[in-house]
């Protein structure tokens, strides 16, 4: 059996970002009610994970940078495990504010320990590839660039990866995803996932799920153009399938952790109080 990636619950739900289709709202908080890391189970999911994946996934139900250093201890805790990459999911709020005007003066610190430490590539999530309209779709009241945050990682030493969820009257067409890798290319992304907003079989949250049904889309024509100028690469084991898209990395992916693959588990996932699971949706799905 291959699990893809190992991926670890930092923090609390508590979130700087208002995101209308947010998944984790969505999907149970369960296994969220503990201050303290249970290290020893810890230590066993990454004896388990070691042997099955190459990539560990530090994020949350709700904005990990919210708890910095957690980030930091979780990667300490790892020293000792060879996983080849180590990455970060991140709404990049935190990272752009501290470059634009000092309002969050500890976090450089934090990305100089957590290049450090190991952590390989930054990945942030948006919904659009123009700021303004990224404000809008995400509601995020503050002024917030997330091209700073990308320039800012690259100045530390990251790669970044841009992760992009589409919605209708965001980006949803050949245009807009057009406009998307070009900015891309010009702030140097080494990496671009774009993935279908995406409601799951039952949701903890009802206004989130019908927002997010509402700005579903039939996606024919752009997966349609996609295969027509791109190059196919990969496919990976949940799905996605990654391309050479005018040079640059694309990624086609999805939301949700199932798998197309039974000899594969999408995610392996870590809870603060020491559960393992490899489901966000379903509370059956537990390993530990």
């Amino acid at each position: 059996m291959k699990i893809h990636t190992f991926t670890i619950v930092v923090g609390t739900t508590a979130c700087n970002a208002k995101c209308p289709y947010c998944v984790s709202r969505m999907t149970p908080a369960s296994d969220l009610n503990t201050k303290d890391i249970n290290w020893r189970n810890f230590d066993i999911a990454c004896k388990f994970a070691i042997k099955k994946c190459d990539t560990v996934l530090l994020t949350g139900k709700g904005e990990p940078t919210l708890s910095p250093d957690l980030v930091s201890e979780y990667l300490r805790h790892m020293e000792h495990y060879d996983f080849a990459f180590r990455e970060l999911q991140t709404n990049g709020i935190r990272i752009e504010k501290d470059a634009s005007d000092g309002s969050y003066s500890h976090i450089d610190p934090h990305l100089k320990t957590w290049y450090e430490l190991g952590l390989t590539t930054v990945s942030v999530s948006i919904a659009h590839h123009n700021p303004i309209e990224n404000l809008r779709i995400l509601r995020i009241k503050e002024n917030y660039n997330f091209w700073n945050t990308v320039d800012k990682l690259h100045d530390f030493g990251f790669s970044v990866r841009i992760n992009c969820t589409l919605t209708k009257d965001g980006v949803d067409n050949k245009d807009q995803l057009n406009e998307l890798m070009m900015q891309c290319d010009i702030h140097n992304v080494e990496q671009t996932t774009i993935r279908m907003v995406t409601v799951p079989e039952k949701s903890e949250n009802e206004e989130v799920y019908r927002w997010t049904k509402e700005h579903q889309f039939d996606p024919y024509d752009l997966d349609c153009y996609i295969r027509k100028h791109a190059t196919k690469l990969l496919e990976l084991p949940h799905g996605g399938v990654v391309y050479d898209y005018k040079g640059q990395n694309l990624c086609w992916a999805n939301c949700l952790t199932g798998t197309t693959d039974p000899e594969n588990i999408r995610q392996l996932i870590f809870f603060p109080n020491g559960k393992l699971r490899y489901d966000w949706r379903y509370k059956g799905a537990i390993i530990l």
